[in-house]
């Protein structure tokens, strides 16, 4: 196998793992965190509160780009228009990944909420060239999908950072934002319970003793409840969509 042919290969499999890629965050989060000295750990508000910032900032990109999808979702469903461009609307009239720029914010809020300087500086590094490899790949889809309209697009509007002075989209109805914060909302409270626990065992690594703040445990255990709900949703939501699909099936087709 040629190197173009293991780059290849190497990207196909990295794409199709792209949504499982931050599994592994919280336990080498936690590995880095054991096994460094405390005095290197770096810790206090002002960490937690540029974290929290860029995890705000991901789950707004997150929003905005579902918010989108969701959009032309309900277009197609009513075959207006039969054949859709690359985005454009609302957030894509600026960048052309949001999602992927959103997913970075996420995942750079929790890893640098580590303190550990090797860490966020490794880890940082070895994601970013995963995620290179990954937008190489779907680069190449959407130049397969949309062709001119997507190179044309590739010229006007960055890939991961929103342009000044590109032009607004089509504005996103009121609803479509509503149902992405929804979709949206069980992965946020996951980003804040994993935050959350690695604080706690920050808190054993530098001060050596268990004795966690109330406050902390107590919107820990928020975080945790408002996550499982968030999941139980989904499943439920996802229950009912197959019962439908189920229920409209034409007798041949079942």
């Amino acid at each position: 196998m040629t190197l173009s042919q293991s780059y290849s290969a190497l990207s196909r499999k990295l794409y199709a793992l792209r949504g499982r890629l931050s599994l592994w965050l919280l336990p080498a989060s936690v590995a880095a965190l054991l096994v460094t000295t405390p005095f290197r750990i770096a810790d206090g508000w002002i960490l937690l509160a540029v974290c929290a910032l860029l995890l705000g900032s991901g789950f707004a990109l997150r929003v905005r780009s579902t918010a989108v999808m969701l959009y032309r979702t309900r277009l197609r469903a009513s075959g207006n228009p039969p054949a859709m461009p690359f985005p454009t609307e609302g957030i894509y009239a600026r960048m052309r990944y949001p999602l992927y720029a959103g997913n970075f914010l996420i995942w750079s809020g929790i890893v640098l909420y580590t303190g550990t300087d090797w860490f966020v500086i490794g880890a940082t590094a070895l994601y970013a060239a995963c995620y290179l490899t990954i937008l190489g790949r779907e680069e190449r889809l959407m130049l397969g999908k949309y062709g001119a309209d997507y190179r044309a697009r590739c010229r006007e509007v960055p890939a991961l950072w929103p342009s000044r002075r590109s032009r607004g989209g089509a504005a996103v109805p009121v609803s479509a934002t509503v149902s992405a914060v929804r979709r949206e909302f069980r992965l946020l409270a996951g980003a804040v319970l994993v935050l959350l626990l690695l604080g706690i065992v920050k808190f054993r690594v530098v001060y050596l003793t268990w004795g966690i703040p109330f406050y902390w445990l107590v919107a820990t255990g928020t975080a945790l409840a408002l996550f499982l709900a968030g999941w139980l949703l989904r499943r439920r939501r996802r229950g009912k969509v197959a019962a439908e699909c189920v229920v409209r099936q034409s007798p041949e087709e079942k």
